[in-house]
Order: structure tokens, then C-alpha cells, then sequence
């Protein structure tokens, strides 16, 4: 090869580029449309469900020292009587995922997936 590029080169490099980006947009397009959002904050204590919340609606809950509060999509532990605090520095939940786990009062706020338009999903 003398150093030299050719027609040749420039359109087998451009097959390659619009083959490589129809195959991203087509991978984008298939995550993008799938409808796996959190709309509900599970409460456990001490490993059992106490409490399901709705991330659309606001409200706050006292778990034995520990004030959850979902507010604007999130929930979150706004107090504790915990000797830390650490738990209280967590982002909570939201349509995102996340958690919150207040380990000495064993509380933990879990997001529960909604895939698509089902609501329970036997195995």
C-alpha cells in the first residue's frame, strides 16, 4: 500500500460508521421504551412489609423513632433516633430505584418496579 487512500477507503469507512449507528439507535431506542419505573416505596421492619406508598401521593410515616416522608416522587428517612444518622444522608427511593436502610432501628425503603401494565408477576 502506497499511503495513498481511495474512494474505496472513504466508502467502506462510511458503511461502517452508518451500519455501527443504525445498530446504537436501534439498542437506544429498545432500553428507552421500556416502561420499568418505580411508583411505590416499600416500608419493611425487621424484614416484614409494613407499609406500600404510592410515590405520586405525600406522606409521612413514624416506624418506631424513624420518619419516613414521600414528597414529589421521592421517599426518603427525614428522621431517626438512630445514634449516626447515617441513614438520613441516603437518597431514598424514586421512579429511579434507590433505597434507604436505617440499620439499628432495621427499617429499609425499597423501590417496587412496575414493569409495564402488570401488576403482579407470578414464577
Amino acid at each position: 500500500m502506497n499511503g495513498k487512500l481511495t474512494l474505496k477507503h472513504y466508502i467502506g469507512d462510511a458503511v461502517v460508521c452508518a451500519a455501527l449507528a443504525i445498530i446504537l439507535t436501534a439498542v437506544c431506542f429498545a432500553f428507552s421504551g421500556s416502561n420499568d419505573t418505580n411508583k411505590q416505596v416499600r416500608v419493611l421492619k425487621g424484614g416484614e412489609v409494613i407499609a406500600l406508598y404510592d410515590l405520586s401521593e405525600d406522606n409521612v410515616l413514624n416506624v418506631d423513632g424513624v420518619i419516613i416522608k414521600v414528597h414529589n416522587g421521592r421517599a426518603f428517612i427525614e428522621d431517626s433516633d438512630c445514634a449516626d444518622k447515617i441513614c438520613m444522608s441516603m437518597h431514598g427511593v424514586d421512579n429511579n430505584g434507590g433505597g434507604s436502610v436505617c440499620i439499628p432501628n432495621k427499617v429499609v425503603l425499597e423501590p417496587v418496579k412496575n414493569v409495564g401494565n402488570t401488576d403482579v408477576v407470578a414464577g
